[in-house]
């Protein structure tokens, strides 16, 4: 990553001073999710689906994309969201775990925009709606303990399984 960032600063495409606070935003990142346990940090979980759904939906509404494209684009931002939340605070990707469903909570909150939206309610009420059902729908799969399926294990095949 430093070799990216010294190509990038002789570049001149990013100031060599933001450069050199880049590492003490992820310490402090890093901190600061590690200062929050248990439930606070359930609930900023939650909080970050949230957000990125709805910013993630509400850009493809406003860009004119169709509704499959804005349910894509805001479950690829909620689910990303979460990714560099996880990446920052130096944490397992919580996607890549058995964890809470986390993509299909996020396909769900878009599609919520999305029906709202096209029922006639308005665009930023939709987005709070969204938002209250992201976070809800999370924080109830948390607290009950619901996890994604395991995947399937299939036994090798073909001419090389001996």
């Amino acid at each position: 990553m430093t070799a990216v960032l010294d190509q990038l600063a002789q570049s001149g495409q990013i100031a060599p001073a933001a450069l050199a606070q880049v590492p003490l935003w992820f310490d402090l990142v890093a901190v600061a999710v590690g200062a929050v346990q248990g439930a606070s940090f359930a609930l900023l979980d939650a909080v970050v689906l949230g957000v990125f759904v709805v910013v993630g939906v509400v850009k493809a509404s406003n860009a004119g994309l169709g509704p499959a494209s804005a349910i894509l684009l805001g479950t690829i931002t909620g689910v990303g969201g979460g990714v560099l939340r996880d990446l920052l605070a130096r944490r397992p990707i919580n996607v890549m775990q058995r964890t809470a469903p986390y993509g299909m909570i996020a396909v769900g909150a878009a599609a919520v925009f999305v029906a709202l939206t096209a029922i006639g309610v308005d665009s930023n009420l939709s987005a709070l709606i969204t938002f209250v059902a992201a976070v809800a729908v999370r924080m109830v799969a948390l607290l009950r303990g619901w996890q994604t399926p395991r995947p399937p294990t299939i036994p090798p095949q073909g001419p090389w399984v001996g």
